[in-house]
């Protein structure tokens, strides 16, 4: 398997850095860039595994589907699919379950992240076990 790397440089604020991913194989039409297999994006200080990951230069925002593993500090989550913008941090996350931070488990329909780290939770279970 070839591997790819791409790295996208983000304009807007260049204080934020760049995202990169990596990826089994990649397609691209215009700012639409689509990664698959064993696909492995990083930015700043979150880092997002999935089978496919579609990425929209223009909006900055990243859509997976299939095996997510979301990370960023403590949280740690994994979801059926998940929408994220990468300068905001805002996203949802579709039957989530996972860790929001040291002993605080959760499982959820649906678990919307917004700008300021807080999670709204549909249908879900908070555990501290």
């Amino acid at each position: 398997m070839i591997s790819f790397l791409i790295a996208i440089l983000l304009f807007a604020r260049p204080e934020q850095g760049q995202i990169e991913i990596t990826a089994d194989k990649q397609e691209r039409n215009q700012n639409i860039f689509r990664y698959t297999g064993n696909v492995v994006a990083t930015y700043q200080d979150m880092r997002v595994e999935a089978d496919t990951i579609i990425y929209d230069e223009a909006s900055k925002e990243i859509t997976e589907g299939d095996h997510i593993r979301f990370t960023r500090g403590e949280e740690r989550l994994e979801a059926d699919h998940m929408t994220l913008n990468v300068e905001t941090k805002a996203g949802i996350l579709m039957n989530a379950k996972g860790e929001l931070g040291p002993g605080l488990f959760i499982t959820a329909a649906e678990a919307e992240r917004t700008e300021d780290g807080r999670y709204n939770l549909k249908n879900a279970t908070i555990t501290t076990c």
